[in-house]
């Protein structure tokens, strides 16, 4: 069978044969009790916005990746400056 070609019913049902109609299970959706109740949020009545408690560290990771990136662009600004700065060698 060629890269891309469409597989053979018969590969991928067991025990199909052609021209036999395909018959799939009833569907059924079951919904938790919890899972159709909002989630509870905390809310600052100051100001009326939702209080995530992740949100600090969220900052906080984007903040550190941020000067993690910086670092890495100095580093490699000062690798420039070091080769540019280095006389040439003459042969």
């Amino acid at each position: 069978m060629a890269a891309g070609e469409p597989s053979p019913l018969g590969t991928l049902i067991p025990d199909y044969t052609p021209g036999q109609a395909v018959l799939a299970d009833p569907a059924s959706v079951v919904l938790a009790a919890a899972a159709t109740q909002p989630p509870s949020v905390a809310v600052d009545g100051a100001k009326g916005t939702t209080a995530d408690p992740r949100k600090p560290w969220l900052w906080f990771a984007l903040l550190l990746g941020l000067l993690l990136l910086a670092g890495m662009a100095w580093s490699l600004f000062q690798s420039f400056q070091k080769r540019s700065s280095e006389p040439a060698e003459t042969k």
